[in-house]
């Protein structure tokens, strides 16, 4: 081999070394269609289309004679994270769960938007076990709360009309409970396990594309007279789709 030679194998190797260095990463292959069709992959389509959202997004109140823990703790022996109300053997006392199910984002279109299809809330009791619950399903209501209801806040600005106190129904017409409240899981549940309830706004769905607004689940239920109760959740699991 010639000197030229040499150095000419000598730059081609410095040269291949250089873009090794500076190449984007490449799957283990030189075929050019196997390249093409790994930058081409599009978003997946397998998405459950919902997400989660956890004890942290929600907070408890009770109507009277409230006891123990309330707020953030865990349960059960896997120490599961939940959100608790708990109340006393006096009266007869309700539990509400109030959770910020906003979704994490939407896209303001032309069209219809995001649409929340349907809410499962999770959750336990200990102690006791619940008293009957009721629902007026045309005012969208469980146990006298409202169960997708909204807020509208302000535009910043100066001299603003601020929000109301009291969230609004957000969707209207009459409400689908699963199971229906005359059937509701009520019995005692060991720490850590939990029922669901599934909510389904009136419409089928619940358009969510206006700027300024946040979306409630509200979720009371209804305790049995003179016994200390202790009601806990999980969160929540929202369904949506997007069109």
């Amino acid at each position: 081999m010639t000197i030229r030679q040499r150095l000419g194998t000598i730059l081609a190797l410095v040269a291949f070394g250089v873009w090794g260095l500076l190449r984007p990463a490449l799957p283990p292959t030189f075929d050019g269609t196997l390249l093409t069709a790994a930058y081409a992959q599009g978003y997946s389509n397998t998405s459950p289309y919902q997400y989660w959202v956890g004890p942290g997004k929600c907070n408890t109140t009770v109507s009277g004679n409230s006891t123990g823990t309330n707020g953030l703790t865990t349960v059960g022996a896997s120490a599961t994270p939940v959100i608790q109300a708990q109340t006393t053997n006096v009266g007869t006392n309700t539990h509400t769960f109030i959770c910020n199910i906003s979704p994490p984002y939407w896209v303001v279109t032309s069209g219809t938007g995001l649409q929340i299809v349907s809410a499962s809330f999770f959750y336990g009791v200990q102690t006791t076990g619940l008293g009957v619950q009721a629902a007026t399903l045309a005012s969208g209501t469980m146990n006298n709360a409202i169960v997708f209801s909204r807020i509208t806040y302000p535009t910043p600005g100066i001299g603003e009309t601020e929000s109301t106190v009291t969230p609004v129904r957000a969707d209207s017409g009459t409400l689908v409970i699963t199971p229906v409240v005359a059937s509701a899981n009520v019995a005692t549940t060991t720490a850590g396990a939990f029922y669901s309830t599934l909510f389904a706004p009136a419409t089928g769905t619940l358009a969510w594309k206006t700027d300024l607004r946040q979306l409630l689940l509200t979720v009371t239920l209804q305790n049995t007279a003179t016994s200390a109760t202790i009601t806990n959740s999980p969160g929540v699991l929202v369904r949506f789709k997007s069109s």
